[in-house]
């Protein structure tokens, strides 16, 4: 007899995800500080994203996305150019995240929290708009999501997008 899904992190619900790498007008990027939403784990620096909704695409849910945890409408969404798999705790189950990482540029805009859900307005702490050399200098310190992020965000930012998605692992 098994255990139910999401109940165990050996056990967990698949949920595909969509993210988006929102780089402004000077390259920076912007990060949501994130509560792990667990004892055991510390905050950790993502993009905004977050699971698709029954029948909607991963294209749909990053524009949706971006809407609700930054108030941007009216902005082209760029390629996908990353994919991550990790397993964790949401919602108080256990999840197989699978995230489609898509680049968008815009101009500098006020980012909104206006439109969060209860759950991400507990999960998102803090909102930044980090340069590159700043993540660089950080990375001891802080924790990013992808962990590799200054290392996969360089030739983005350069505008060498990847042929084919890469995968970041953690």
């Amino acid at each position: 007899m098994g255990s139910e899904p999401g109940s165990t992190r050996d056990n967990p619900i698949p949920r595909p995800s969509a993210r988006v790498v929102l780089l402004d007008s000077t390259d920076r990027i912007l990060l949501f500080r994130c509560n792990a939403l667990d004892d055991e784990n510390p905050d950790f620096w993502l993009t905004p994203g977050g699971g698709l909704n029954d029948g909607e695409t991963h294209e749909a849910a990053a524009v949706r996305e971006l809407w609700e945890e930054t108030g941007l409408t009216g902005v082209p969404l760029g390629p996908l150019i990353w994919t991550r798999r990790h397993v964790m705790l949401w919602n108080e189950k256990w999840v197989d995240s699978l995230e489609h990482f898509f680049v968008v540029r815009t101009d500098d805009f006020v980012v909104s929290h206006a439109n969060l859900d209860e759950n991400e307005a507990k999960f998102i702490q803090e909102t930044h708009w980090w340069s590159l050399p700043e993540i660089i200098r950080a990375k001891d310190e802080e924790i990013f999501a992808p962990r590799r992020l200054s290392e996969l965000l360089a030739p983005i930012i350069a505008g060498e997008i990847p042929i084919s998605p890469i995968d970041t692992g953690l």
